[in-house]
């Protein structure tokens, strides 16, 4: 089985890496783990070359450093890993690396964006599970718990 793992940021790389390592794959399985960057694209144009090289490198190494983590979760199951850095629209990338390497499923986490906010910042969970040519699991982080909740509403009401 080919499955795709997109991973966005540090937190949620964290809930998809524990929920991969949990769940039980079929023996032969494969996983490529996908970070995908932002273009910079946009600000090149401002900024010196230097700049822009230091932002490429750093953002280059912070993606290796998170999928290393992701990856070491995932091999200590004992399945082949491999991981891909890419830059550009998330979405398109997905679904690009997806077909690319035959995917039986795409693993994803989702921020659980909504309204508003959503309609700004797109939601790419929705747009890759209506697009893609495979299935796709979504990945969310656990709801906190209710006293968890009340315990941040009553430190909220305390710092007023």
């Amino acid at each position: 089985m080919n499955i795709l793992v997109a991973v966005d940021d540090s937190e949620f790389a964290y809930y998809i890496a524990n929920f991969v390592a949990a769940h039980e794959w079929p023996a032969d399985s494969s996983f490529v783990l996908l970070h995908v960057l932002p273009s910079l694209l946009p600000v090149m144009a401002s900024l010196p070359s230097n700049v822009i090289e230091d932002l490429s490198e750093g953002q280059n190494q912070a993606a290796k450093r998170l999928l290393d983590r992701v990856a070491s979760k995932i091999k200590k199951k004992g399945y082949l890993v491999d991981q891909e850095i890419s830059e550009g629209d998330a979405k398109s990338k997905i679904l690009s690396w997806a077909r690319k390497i035959d995917a039986d499923v795409i693993v994803m986490g989702s921020h659980g964006r909504a309204g508003v906010e959503r309609w700004i910042l797109g939601n790419v969970s929705l747009s890759v599970a209506s697009s893609a040519h495979c299935s796709v699991l979504i990945v969310r982080p656990p709801a906190p718990a209710k006293h968890e909740t009340r315990k941040t509403e009553s430190k909220e009401k305390e710092l007023v």
